[in-house]
């Protein structure tokens, strides 16, 4: 219902109240793009309630008869707002019958607003339609288009929309909200459980919430029940991979390495593996540290997960390939007093007896 509901973007909301208090400069489409989940179309119904507000106050007023009645009934039962799944309303004739409405005159409002969800599902032949009214100059009404996914929607529409971009929401911020959350509702947490939470939402507002629900129901919102209501197990084992890596211990690696193949895609293991090492490079915990003091080599490292984390086909023995380049950089980075000389000739045989990987590893198979 209010402005500051939205929860860590005031890039974007600056742009659409910007708009809203400077009318000259409104146009009849609008796109609010972003990932899943950071308020999007909690943003929308705001604008949409502003953009029919008949008062004084271009954020919304609370008292004409348009906001009054989205108070008491919901915005869903406003007769000049429509709201349309793209997904299912994809084709060109729903666009049509859309646009035609949208061309009657309000009933309460200062003009009538369509919100468009899942846009980037609509057909070619449906951004046509919309393409000629987005064209005509007045605001009589005006049509908001929500997507998860901007690159699918054509040029020749975004060049004639206002955008404004939603962005996953910054861990701290997160946390002060799950706290607000945790607060208002008596849930009693700790706030390395909160961390948690933040951490595994990736910036996503909703499933912090939803994190914080389902763990709220098993009591305390404590480390233990975080684990229990948001799997971790993936997160556990990378940690324990990088930690066993940092240390040069060969065998216990390719043991986890074995059973993180089991449990998930490679390509996600590699995007856990590259979140931790990314923590492990500016914090003070001991035990992230150690995996910063046993991989200095940040650039080598972060090219080797990132490379992983975003390969489109990753086949699942890349763990134990992970594991190796990994391994790789400690010797790139060592000095020359702690190189050993290389192997004779005469040590040929006992070379012969190791793996590959270990010759490499022990300097032997320079």
């Amino acid at each position: 219902m209010q402005w500051n509901d939205v929860v860590g973007q005031p890039r974007a909301i600056a742009i659409l109240q910007a708009v809203l208090k400077n009318q000259r400069f409104l146009q009849r489409g609008i796109i609010l793009s972003g990932a899943v989940g950071v308020g999007k179309t909690t943003s929308a119904y705001l604008m949409a309630k502003a953009l029919m507000c008949r008062g004084t106050n271009p954020l919304g007023c609370g008292e004409c008869p348009s906001c009054v009645a989205i108070q008491t009934e919901g915005i869903d039962k406003q007769s000049d707002f429509v709201e349309v799944d793209g997904a299912v309303n994809s084709g060109v004739d729903a666009a049509r019958k859309i646009v035609e409405d949208m061309q009657s005159l309000p009933v309460l409002a200062r003009r009538r607003v369509v919100i468009i969800d899942e846009a980037h599902f609509l057909s070619d032949e449906a951004w046509g339609a919309y393409l000629k009214i987005l064209e005509e100059g007045d605001t009589d009404s005006v049509f908001l288009f929500i997507t998860s996914a901007a690159g699918k929607i054509r040029k020749d529409i975004l060049s004639r929309c206002i955008r404004a971009s939603f962005e996953r929401v910054a861990e701290d911020t997160l946390i002060g909200h799950l706290a607000n959350v945790a607060n208002s509702n008596a849930i009693p947490y700790d706030l390395d459980a909160l961390k948690l939470l933040a951490r595994h939402s990736k910036g996503i507002v909703r499933d912090a919430v939803q994190y914080l629900d389902t763990t709220a129901a098993l009591g305390t919102v404590n480390a233990e029940n975080v684990k229990l209501a948001v799997d971790t197990s993936l997160e556990d084992l990378s940690l324990q991979l990088l930690q066993t890596i940092a240390t040069r211990n060969q065998v216990e690696s390719m043991k986890l390495a074995d059973e993180l193949v089991r449990r998930d895609k490679p390509g996600k293991v590699a995007e856990y593996m590259l979140s931790i090492y990314s923590r492990a490079i500016y914090s003070k915990d001991p035990e992230l540290l150690k995996i910063y003091r046993g991989l200095p080599d940040v650039g080598a490292v972060a090219v080797i997960l990132a490379k992983w984390a975003t390969f489109p086909y990753v086949p699942a023995d890349v763990i134990t390939v992970i594991v190796y380049e990994l391994l790789k950089t400690q010797n790139a980075v060592r000095t020359p007093a702690q190189i050993k000389p290389a192997a004779s000739a005469a040590a040929a045989p006992a070379m012969a007896a190791k793996s590959g990987l270990a010759q490499y590893l022990d300097d032997e198979a320079v």
